[in-house]
């Protein structure tokens, strides 16, 4: 049987494909045929559902038939041949847009075209069914419970918790309290295991299938289905269960609700969330995020083109994000793999999974400053300050506890902490360093997911006083070090040549330098490198320059940087809380007045952010929303080099 040859779409007319497919039962031939439509924005357009599924491998391909006929045929993967069979109906035909089917995967120029309208073709669906593959032994029944779960709860996303249903009965508050058990049966417990392990969970282009999805989105597993939302609220409940069954896999089920809304985020954050998802083109580490973005970041010069080269994707993505921005953050997803890869150190290696994840900080180590980057081709300069040099590396040990871990990298400061005439100040940076700085009562309401300052701080102290370590800490206690093993894992503890404490990338080197750049809210090291340039080697914590002392100086007296919970935005934003007053100050108490001719413009979020303009100048007039914020006019790299501040460009290579 001949192969089914596509006919070119109109582009102009922004036309895509849709399959119906024709009624089936059992293992008769799958039967399918293709037809065209225009997908204007402002036309309607036929019922469809949206297939959400895993490709899975290409070898040993079946074919389906196409056509009235049954002419021609088209390959398809395994994954997708089971999918349709039970997808199919019996008795009448069923309308969907399937990517593989759908567009021409030959078409380099339609792939790229059709990337762009997949949001917006998920999002028109009458419905997004996604299919996660053929039932398990107790999928059937994890799916009963899951519905009854979930009919039970209801969400506070806000706040990632869940509460009682509006209409439930007393009875029924337990299953949403994080420390009453569930009543589930070892069947009932493997069978949500395997439901939540499916691969598709793990795929990257489903972020965008499902966050584009409306309220009717469905789960199908086998003939079993379950709505999205009550799959999602329920992964929030188990995950939020201190007493979960150990067989179930609690990370991945702080992935399955954390899908579908990340919430306020940017492109790097974007790429973090989804950087150990799974794809098959390293492309689409870019290409498949780009319906995520804000809309201050909606007008990025990326668009999806298959004819570019992975490093030009991604090198093009970073630095178009940089100029967008004036900002920074983007860099810290790198690790010092690039340059092994065939990337300029500052181009990240989004093709392999990182090797930690990203420290967690509402730091501004560059004092909220805008980024002064040059580049010329492969070379990136950015305008900081030298601050430290390392002298001694200490790296993370695969298979260690974290609390020999602990005991390990505290020992060149053992006699500090223990005797020395400092030995509070050090014991502090130490377990400060040890979980980026990140504890709860940096937030207001406090983050009851990061660890107690006290807490954590009484339990490294109990540690290091010898013994066991676990002489008076309990198990509930003990999981407050949890943040510490995270950030620890595929990194390095670092000092300086100035006696400082960081935690860095695991590729640090002695004889790398830590420096401040302006636009970056935390601090990186780099590596010197052939004619005064440098390698990025990744971002860092170094205890006593995240909050801009490098630049400003020390905060005053009694005043913490701190983030506060806006419910307006929903949203943590950093301020300065004054402790003897109580008053919060959404500016840097340290910046001092406006130079002269500048002044604060009113806008919709200036109870949390500060917008500066200069009606002489024209200066901030016209400027629209940055990651960053809004330039400060008093933290810009002329007024630190006015104060004297010795500011350079880095090379980077």
């Amino acid at each position: 049987m001949p192969r089914y040859g596509y006919n070119k779409l109109d582009e102009t007319a922004n036309e895509i494909r849709l399959v119906t497919l024709f009624p089936g039962v059992d293992k008769s031939d799958i039967v399918a045929d293709l037809h065209t439509i225009s997908f204007n924005p402002d036309e309607p357009v036929p019922n469809f559902e949206a297939l959400s599924y895993t490709w899975g491998s290409s070898e040993n391909s079946p074919e389906i038939s196409i056509g009235h006929l049954r002419d021609c045929s088209l390959k398809v993967t395994r994954n997708l041949e089971v999918a349709l069979r039970h997808l199919r109906y019996a008795d009448k035909p069923r309308i969907m847009w399937i990517d593989a089917i759908c567009v021409n995967q030959d078409d380099l120029d339609e792939r790229g075209e059709q990337v762009k309208r997949m949001a917006d073709i998920y999002a028109r669906a009458k419905q997004v069914t996604v299919w996660i593959g053929p039932a398990g032994p107790n999928t059937d029944t994890a799916i009963r419970a899951l519905n009854s779960l979930s009919s039970k709860i209801q969400a506070n996303w806000s706040f990632w918790r869940t509460t009682p249903a509006q209409d439930s009965d007393l009875d029924d508050n337990h299953w949403s309290d994080p420390e009453s058990p569930l009543p589930y049966s070892s069947d009932t417990v493997a069978g949500i295991q395997d439901l939540y392990g499916r691969e598709w969970f793990q795929r990257l282009w489903i972020q965008q299938e499902i966050r584009m999805a409306n309220v009717e989105a469905i789960v199908v597993c086998g003939q079993a289905v379950i709505l999205w939302s009550d799959l999602r609220k329920s992964a929030l409940c188990l995950f939020n269960k201190s007493s979960l069954n150990p067989t179930i896999d609690k990370a991945g089920l702080r992935h399955v609700w954390s899908m579908g809304d990340l919430g306020y985020t940017n492109l790097s954050g974007i790429i973090s969330f989804t950087r150990r998802c799974r794809c098959s083109d390293p492309r689409d580490r870019i290409f498949a995020v780009l319906s995520f973005l804000e809309t201050y970041e909606r007008d990025l010069k990326i668009t999806p083109d298959y004819n570019m080269t992975t490093k030009q994707v991604f090198q093009e993505a970073i630095w178009q994000w940089i100029q967008h921005n004036s900002a920074l953050d983007i860099l810290t997803l790198c690790d010092g793999t690039s340059t092994t890869a065939g990337l300029p150190s500052w181009v990240p290696n989004l093709a392999i999974p990182p090797s930690s994840c990203l420290l967690q900080t509402i730091s501004t180590a560059s004092a909220r400053a805008s980024c002064a980057a040059l580049r010329d081709g492969d070379n990136l300069s950015l305008q900081g300050i030298h601050v430290a040099t390392i002298n001694e590396v200490d790296k993370w040990q695969e298979d260690e506890s974290i609390t020999n871990a602990i005991r390990r990298l505290a020992t060149p400061l053992l006699e500090e902490i223990t005797n020395g005439k400092r030995h509070e100040l050090v014991l502090d940076a130490f377990c400060m360093t040890l979980n980026g700085g990140l504890f709860s009562n940096i937030y207001i309401p406090e983050d009851k997911n990061s660890p107690n300052w006290d807490t954590f701080r009484d339990i490294v102290k109990k540690i290091l006083e010898g013994g066991d370590g676990f002489a008076g800490i309990s198990a509930s206690q003990l999981k407050e070090l949890d943040n510490a093993n995270k950030y620890l894992r595929g990194r390095s503890l670092l000092r300086t040549d100035s006696g400082g404490m960081g935690l860095g990338p695991d590729t640090t080197k002695p004889g790398d330098e830590i420096v401040i750049l302006l636009g970056g809210r935390g601090a990186f090291v780099l590596r010197p490198s052939r004619d005064g340039h440098f390698q990025m080697v990744g971002e860092c914590y170094l205890h006593g320059f995240m909050n801009g002392e490098a630049l400003l100086g020390p905060l005053p007296p009694q005043t913490r940087s701190i983030a506060r919970y806006d419910e307006k935005t929903g949203a943590y934003w950093r301020c300065y809380l004054n402790e003897n007053s109580g008053h919060y100050a959404i500016e840097d108490p340290r910046l001092g007045p406006l130079p002269s001719g500048w002044r604060r413009k009113d806008h919709d979020r200036d109870h949390v952010i500060s917008w500066f303009v200069n009606d002489t100048t024209g200066e901030g007039l016209d400027m629209e929303w940055r990651d960053n914020g809004f330039p400060d006019p008093r933290a810009s790299a002329e007024a630190f080099i006015n104060k004297g501040i010795g500011l350079r460009y880095f090379h980077l290579v």
